[in-house]
């Protein structure tokens, strides 16, 4: 909710260390402050790291395509301005 009100600040807060919690969908979780740093905070890198973080922790997550696709969009973005 917070994302689709463009609080990304907020949103951050909220999703950020919740690995530490056991948090039960850690990796949708982690989805979304992916994108909260991509869209919101123009933080790129922190979103690859993210990213990064999900694709060795869940390699079987039911998210994998959208974790591929933003993937895809941080290197295409990297890409073009280099």
């Amino acid at each position: 909710m917070l994302y689709q009100q463009h609080k990304y600040q907020l949103a951050a807060q909220l999703l950020n260390n919740l690995h530490k919690e056991s948090y039960p969908q850690l990796d949708a979780a982690y989805l979304l402050l992916a994108q909260v740093y991509m869209d919101g905070l123009n933080r790129e890198d922190l979103a690859r790291k993210l990213l990064q973080f999900i694709r060795q922790k869940f390699p079987n997550s039911t998210l994998r395509n959208q974790i591929d696709t933003l993937w895809k969009v941080l290197n295409s973005s990297e890409n073009t301005r280099q």
